[in-house]
């Protein structure tokens, strides 16, 4: 065999090279979440109605019951705070139920010990009209 067969223009040939191309690239599709906003809630502004403060109010209507009108008073008080807490949104636990607790019973307390004070003071005046004396048994 000689090489005019193989090669008709006594030139070898080459293969022919094929064109590579290169894919095109596409980013894959995500789906993103979408992103919410935080909502905005506004500080509110320290108030006089808050749960501690009628804690305290009952307190001092408990330890002030036996004075009559002081515990009255800071039971009244503390009652009045305990409703603009619960009016404004607070929740009847912790403090606020400890409040109602001792204004109540401040409460209680002071009435009765105001109708004791009432009750001793007309035994007191009775016993006084009626001339009974602890030194009117004695002859001197």
């Amino acid at each position: 065999m000689d090489n005019n067969s193989i090669y008709p223009n006594n030139t070898p040939q080459q293969p022919q090279q094929q064109v590579y191309q290169q894919p095109v690239y596409q980013q894959p599709v995500y789906q993103q979440p979408v992103y919410q906003q935080p909502q905005y809630t506004p500080v509110v502004a320290a108030s006089t109605a808050d749960a501690g403060s009628a804690f305290t109010f009952g307190l001092l209507s408990l330890i002030f019951c036996g004075t009559g009108i002081l515990g009255l008073i800071f039971a009244i008080v503390s009652k009045n705070k305990l409703k603009a807490y619960l009016a404004e949104g607070g929740v009847l636990a912790g403090k606020a139920k400890a409040a109602k607790i001792l204004s109540t019973l401040g409460l209680i307390f002071s009435i009765f010990m105001m109708v004791y004070i009432v009750i001793a003071i007309i035994v007191a005046i009775i016993g006084g009209l009626s001339g009974y004396s602890y030194y009117s048994s004695y002859n001197w």
